[in-house]
């Protein structure tokens, strides 16, 4: 990964022009199915306390997207702006200037150093505004004057909390949590060979992965009063969601989402995908090796990620 700093007057004229960026990740994409390049999410982890994603003003954290790929990830070149939240249009969120420039090649990934609260004012979040494109950098688009790509490329934005309070975040520690594949435990992949993996047929259905999530997933947080001017109202303590994304690189997933409600009591939470292995003659199927990504959102803006691979025969 490379990051450096580019000209300032430069970087505006890509980035500071007209319409917002989408989300991460491109909404025509099958929502389980990996068959190209694709941005899944993002992670932050404060300097310091990795676990922790919401960093405090004069803090330091790293920011790495998320990325994925049919195959091994193309090279990447990416870039980024970072803006006081509150509009999704860069050119609004970035004036009078942008708080900071990144710019990279390889894994989405660099350093993010908050302004300090003097610096900040009110801001309580920052925005990232960019672009990460396959196998070449961002260039100016001379029609819309915005970033894109020679060829593929993904349009990203990511909104990142402060800590302002003795309150924050933490993401979800996704992989720690076993995993089981059709009731045997499937470990973090020890190799890439299939000796070392679950061994299924071409074309088999009905397979069950399951997750068991822990109630410290969910991590406990006070939610004020809805009406602060009512002396009566009491701040109430509740649980986050725990959203798991769920992705493959063949086959067919059964759900593309599962979850646990806050008000789940629960102190371990099973959570059970079906997976059907792809035909032979699939153009998903590779090698006769399939990636599985599961993505952990807390919606408050911790992420946890966590990998696991079959073999198909």
């Amino acid at each position: 990964m490379i990051s450096r700093t580019i000209p300032h007057r430069a970087f505006l004229a890509i980035l500071l022009a007209g319409t917002a960026l989408a989300a991460c990740g491109e909404p025509f994409d099958p929502p389980s199915l990996i068959e190209k390049t694709r941005a899944l999410g993002a992670r932050v982890e404060v300097t310091g306390d990795p676990t922790r994603a919401t960093p405090r003003p004069g803090e330091s954290a790293t920011v790495t997207w998320i990325m994925a790929a049919p195959d091994a990830l193309p090279p990447l070149g990416w870039a980024f702006l970072v803006c006081r939240s509150g509009v999704a249009n860069p050119a609004e969120a970035c004036a009078p200037a942008p708080l900071a420039i990144a710019q990279g090649s390889g894994t989405p990934s660099f350093e993010l150093a908050v302004p300090t609260a003097d610096t900040l004012g009110s801001t309580q979040r920052l925005q990232l505004f960019g672009q990460i494109c396959q196998d070449s950098a961002p260039i100016v688009d001379p029609q819309s004057n915005l970033p894109t790509c020679a060829g593929a490329g993904t349009r990203v934005t990511l909104d990142i909390a402060l800590q302002l309070g003795e309150q924050g975040n933490h993401s979800p520690a996704l992989a720690e949590r076993p995993f089981w594949f059709d009731g045997v435990a499937w470990p973090a992949d020890a190799g890439a060979d299939c000796a070392s993996l679950p061994r299924v047929a071409a074309g088999s259905k009905g397979h069950v992965i399951r997750l068991t999530t822990l109630a410290e997933d969910r991590e406990t947080l006070v939610v004020p009063a809805a009406d602060p001017s009512d002396v009566t109202a009491t701040p109430t303590t509740t649980r986050e969601v725990l959203q798991i994304s769920n992705f493959t690189t063949a086959g067919e997933l059964g759900q593309s989402y599962s979850v646990v409600e806050a008000s789940d009591p629960r102190s371990e939470a099973d959570l059970d995908v079906k997976w059907d292995a792809p035909d032979s003659a699939s153009d998903s199927f590779r090698d006769g090796i399939v990636h599985f990504i599961f993505v952990a959102r807390d919606l408050r803006g911790g992420v946890g990620l966590a990998t696991r691979t079959v073999c198909v025969e």
